[in-house]
C-alpha cells in the first residue's frame, strides 16, 4: 500500500486502505486488522491526527487519536489499528467492505501512512472468527470499556481494567496474547527509558518480555496507538489462564 499525506481536518478516505470480504459461515465475528507506518509532522503539543475503521460507511472502532509533544517534526511509528464486528452485526454470505480514513488535529501540519512507499511492509486483513465458545480458540477481552489510567509508579502495577480469562481448549496450544490500546508518556527532558508494558499470565511473566517507550530531552505528551503482544512457552501456560496488564516507569 502507498505512501500517502493529508492535511485535512475533516474525515477522508485513505487510498489503498480499503478491503472487502464476504463472510462464510453463520455464527462468526470479523477481525479487522491494519498494519503500517503511522505518522504526524508535529506543530504544537495537542492532538496530532487520528484513524479509525468504516464497514459499509459506518465507523466500527474508536479513533486512534495520537498526541505531539512540544518539539516540531515527524514522529513515524510502526503499528496497528484493530477493530471487530460480532456476529450478531453480520449475515452469512454478506460481503463487507472495510475502509481506513483519517483526519487533522491541530497539533500536527500533515498526517502520513506508509511511509516509505515500496519499503514499507504493510498489511489489512480481515480474519473471521467462530463464536461458538464450545469449539473457539479465540478469546476477546470486553472492548472498548476501559478507562484512562496514568500510574506514576517506578514500580510494576497492574494497570486497570487490562485483564481478561481463558480456558484453553487443548493443552498441547500454544496462546497468544495480544493487548491494542492508546499509550502515551509525559516527558521530563530527559533522553532515556520513559514506560514500560508487560503481560502476565496468572501472576508471572512466562517467559515473556516487557515493552519499553524511551522519550526525547524535551517535555510534553507522546500519545500513540500501540499493541503489546506476547506468545508464552507452551511449556509454561495453565489450562486456566487469566491475563492481566502491567505498567512501570
Amino acid at each position: 500500500m502507498s505512501d500517502q499525506r493529508t492535511a485535512s481536518t475533516a474525515w477522508v478516505n485513505i487510498p489503498d486502505r480499503i478491503l472487502a470480504y464476504t463472510v462464510k459461515s453463520a455464527g462468526t465475528g470479523l477481525e479487522i486488522v491494519v498494519t503500517d507506518n503511522f505518522g504526524t509532522q508535529g506543530v504544537a503539543h495537542t492532538d496530532s491526527c487520528g484513524w479509525r475503521i468504516l464497514m459499509n460507511g459506518a465507523v466500527i472502532n474508536k479513533e486512534i487519536r495520537w498526541h505531539t509533544s512540544t518539539r516540531t517534526g515527524w514522529r513515524i511509528t510502526p503499528t496497528q489499528i484493530r477493530a471487530y464486528v460480532p456476529a450478531n452485526k453480520l449475515s452469512k454470505s454478506g460481503t463487507y467492505t472495510f475502509q481506513v480514513q483519517w483526519i487533522r488535529y491541530g497539533g500536527a501540519s500533515e498526517c502520513l501512512i506508509g511511509w516509505p512507499n515500496a519499503e514499507a511492509q504493510n498489511s489489512m486483513t480481515v480474519t473471521e472468527i467462530l463464536e461458538d465458545t464450545k469449539r473457539s480458540l479465540v478469546t476477546f477481552g470486553p472492548r472498548d470499556a476501559w478507562p484512562d489510567t496514568r500510574p506514576s509508579s517506578t514500580g510494576w502495577e497492574n494497570i486497570a481494567g487490562r485483564v481478561m480469562s481463558v480456558v484453553k481448549q487443548h493443552p498441547d496450544s500454544v496462546l497468544r496474547i495480544t493487548y491494542h490500546d492508546t499509550l502515551g508518556y509525559a516527558q521530563t527532558g530527559s533522553h532515556t527509558t520513559a514506560c514500560l508494558q508487560r503481560v502476565l499470565i496468572n501472576g508471572g511473566t512466562r517467559g515473556t518480555r516487557e515493552q519499553h517507550s524511551y522519550s526525547a530531552a524535551t517535555s510534553g505528551y507522546r500519545i500513540v496507538g500501540r499493541v503489546v503482544s506476547a506468545q508464552p512457552r507452551q511449556s509454561r501456560i495453565d489450562q486456566n489462564c487469566e491475563g492481566g496488564f502491567e505498567a512501570g516507569g
